[in-house]
Order: C-alpha cells, then structure tokens, then sequence
C-alpha cells in the first residue's frame, strides 16, 4: 500500500461492482500453466498501484460502454479473473498459478481475435495488456475450444479420428493431452446426445470396444474431461471434419460447457449410429503401437527397447531438404488463404 492506496481493497471494491462469480473456464495442464507463468507472471509481479488503478478504470469503462451486449457475462468473468488473479499484491503459487495462467489465456483471445464474439472488448483487453505486458508483448495463447482442422490427418475420402479433430492444426493452435482429452471429451458427449449419425469405425476397433465394454461399463458410460476412455473411443471413432464442424456450429456446441447423455442414449448411439466400415475403406491406419499392443513382460519391454535401439537416424539429401522447404512453404500458403474464410466460420459461429 502507497500513498494510502490499497490494491486489495481496490480489487475487492471492484468484484462487488462487478456482480459476476468468476469461472475458470481454461482448466490448463501444469506443464502449460508453467509455460505461460515463465511467459508472463514476471512482469504480472511488477505492476505498480498507478497500473492497478488504470486496469480498473479500463475495465470499469468497458463495462459501462458495454453494458447492454449479449456477451457481457463472459467479458465480466474475464475482468474478474485479471482483478483477482493478476493485480492482487501477492506471489502467484499452487492452484492460484494455474488458475491465473488460465487468465492470461483468456484475456489473450480477447487480445487477438476479431470475430464478433469478441470485438467490441478487444480495445479494453488490448489496453489491459499493453499496461501489463507492453505493446504487442501477449501474444495469442490458444487453447481450450477454439477448433480448427489438420489438413494432414485426413484421409483420402474425408474423415479424420475425432481425437485429431480435437487437437486441431498445429499450426494454429497448439494443445496439450490434457486440453486435447477435455476438448474431445465434451465434443463426443455433445454428439452422442444430439445423435450425430456421420461418425464411423473401423470394424476390427468397433469389436474391440465392445469387447471392453462388455468387461467394463465405463469405456461407453463415463467420458469426462479427464478420463482415458475418452482416448479410447475419439482415437478410433472417425467423422468428415467440415461436416462436423457445422454441426457443432448449428447445434451451438459450447466447449466450455459440460454434457451427458444417459446410458440408454450412449448404448444406442454406438450399437445403431456408428458406421462400421472394413479396414481399406476407413482412414489412414495407426501410426506406431496402440495401446493393448505394448508389451508387458520384461522380455517383451526387452526386446522393444531393442529394437527401437537399432532404429537408424534418418538422412536427407540437400535436394529432400528443398523439396520438404518447398512442401512447408505450400503449406503455410494454403492455410494463409483459408484464414478468412475459417474466421468467417469461426464468426458465423458465434454470431
């Protein structure tokens, strides 16, 4: 406190203006919270009282310009989060951390996205992190719900494992497992419930989950953010990417938002909706070894450490070099030229 000034206070008259509970609706991995702590916190530590005082205001403001816009719930819980989390006098640790990287990630988007859903916050969260951070220093965290579509993991007739379509393209959006597994897990109850009726499976991996279902109930009843049978049934169940995601779109899919379809409606989904195709007629095969095929044995984990041992570096000549330059450069320029139209999408979708 300085000059009479107390930031608690200050924070705490602020919430109570606010009126709206905070939620963390970016539930980061510790691995990704510590990134963006190392990324940011330093400066987020540094904040004076007069940066403190200019924070509220432009967050005071905003709300005030804004007060009748049909997104204010979510800019509010944003504003709560910075107040809370950020501008308190106190050193960021444990739960708070990840908490507070959450923030970070969120007032990021604000930052960078131009869609609708956004726009009419982003001169506020724009001044926000220049007081904190300097001009253009936050850059676009990306997690959570934001989807976009790998190019590369789709196969020839159009469908994708909807564990991919969760990840998204690298080259946009960068997922842990953890944000990976949440995000596929609330698109695959969201389907299940409104009985998405493209999805299709392998005939040999449809047998195999039944097979486990029969053994244990969960591999179909229980699908949280945090649970491995999400991997299981959204690495094998396949869908045609640009379809599902108008569908989301259509059905207003939230990815902050929980789902749960009953049991009868999860049975039912996978006994009489899943396509089930033969092997030549389904997407790209696994890449390396699924999981019931790793050894457990000593001489097996023996003999696979071996032989990966033995696996030789690969070369590449100047002119495989060019080429794979060339091929990246193509790339980028194709997803440069779609970047419109997928913030069309995006837009439409928020609209």
């Amino acid at each position: 406190m300085t000059d009479g000034f107390d930031r608690n206070r200050c924070v705490n008259d602020f919430i109570g203006w606010l009126g709206q509970p905070f939620e963390n609706v970016f539930p980061l991995s510790p691995d990704r919270s510590d990134y963006i702590a190392a990324k940011y916190f330093l400066a987020v530590s540094r904040i004076s009282d007069d940066t403190v005082r200019a924070i509220i205001r432009a967050m005071r403001d905003c709300i005030a310009a804004e007060s009748g816009h049909d997104r204010m719930r979510e800019w509010k819980r944003c504003c709560h989060g910075v107040a809370d989390y950020l501008l308190r006098p106190r050193e960021i640790n444990g739960a708070d951390r990840i908490v507070a990287a959450g923030v970070v990630v969120r007032l990021s988007g604000y930052v960078h996205h131009r869609i609708a859903f956004f726009a009419a916050f982003r001169p506020a969260a724009i001044r926000i992190a220049e007081l904190i951070w300097g001009p253009g220093a936050l850059q676009y965290e990306k997690t959570g719900g934001d989807i976009t579509i790998n190019l590369e993991k789709v196969a020839a007739d159009g469908y994708m494992t909807l564990w991919d379509f969760a990840k998204g393209s690298p080259a946009e959006v960068i997922r842990s497992e953890e944000e990976t597994r949440a995000l596929a897990s609330r698109i695959l109850n969201f389907i299940c419930l409104n009985d998405y009726a493209k999805a299709r499976i392998k005939r040999d991996d449809h047998a195999y989950i039944a097979e486990r279902f029969a053994l244990n109930e969960n591999v179909l009843f229980r699908w949280s953010v945090g649970d491995k049978n999400v991997d299981l049934i959204s690495g094998r169940l396949e869908i045609p990417p640009d379809h599902l995601f108008e569908f989301l779109r259509r059905g207003r899919f939230d990815s902050n938002r929980t789902y749960k379809p009953n049991r009868d409606t999860r049975r039912a989904w996978f006994e009489k909706r899943w396509a089930v195709v033969a092997q030549e007629n389904a997407a790209r095969p696994y890449s390396g070894m699924r999981e019931e095929d790793w050894p457990t044995s000593p001489e097996g984990i023996a003999a696979l450490a071996q032989r990966m041992r033995e696996v030789e570096p690969l070369e590449m000549t100047a002119e495989e070099e060019a080429d794979l330059a060339d091929w990246r450069r193509k790339r980028k320029e194709y997803e440069l030229s779609k970047w419109e139209e997928r913030c069309g999408k995006i837009e439409v979708g928020f609209a």
